[in-house]
């Protein structure tokens, strides 16, 4: 059976239950996973993504077109971990641990490992975060993080190469740690 997201949407915005539980199940693992390695905690992470589901709910008549929902979805997340953010003191160390429940996609060809997640990433910047949090991680393509970030294509993958060749330089992922 086939599942057109479009009608998905429209359900939804009709009120359909079945339809939110859908598209929550379908969305919720990459998002908790994006917030809990943003916020470094899952309990944050888990409140934050209940309110973002929760901004659906109530906002979900403003989406057009289900193309624009998972971006839609992202923006309202990223800006909750934000604010979150702006919130504590500004001396915590951002991703210290992540959820055990979270698993990283292509986890050999990636340069990010659970292990080092918090030591890895911090050498990026921002956007640099986000973009391998989003590409490595939660294993999207470059389209839809464009339309996720509001970024070209070219930006990100220049932004993703140059994020890759920072971790390729910590020397943690150049030797592999005996057993």
């Amino acid at each position: 059976m086939t599942v057109n997201n479009n009608e998905i949407l429209k359900a939804l915005q009709r009120g359909d239950e079945s339809a939110f539980e859908y598209l929550f199940e379908l969305h919720c693992q990459n998002l908790f996973r994006y917030a809990a390695i943003i916020t470094n905690n899952t309990e944050d992470a888990r409140e934050i993504v209940n309110e973002t589901f929760f901004r659906v709910f109530l906002n979900s008549s403003s989406v057009r077109d289900y193309s624009s929902f998972t971006s839609w979805l992202f923006r309202i997340t990223k800006n909750l971990c934000m604010d979150y953010l702006s919130k504590r003191r500004k001396n915590l160390h951002i991703l210290e641990t992540i959820s055990k429940d979270c698993k990283i996609s292509g986890e050999a060809e990636s340069p990010v490992n659970a292990g080092n997640l918090q030591e890895s990433l911090s050498v990026l910047s921002q956007n640099q975060k986000d973009i391998i949090i989003l590409k490595d991680i939660s294993g999207y393509s470059y389209a839809e993080i464009s339309s996720i970030l509001k970024k070209s294509i070219t930006s990100l993958k220049t932004a993703h190469s140059r994020a890759l060749k920072k971790l390729a330089c910590i020397p943690e992922h150049n030797e592999r740690k005996a057993d």
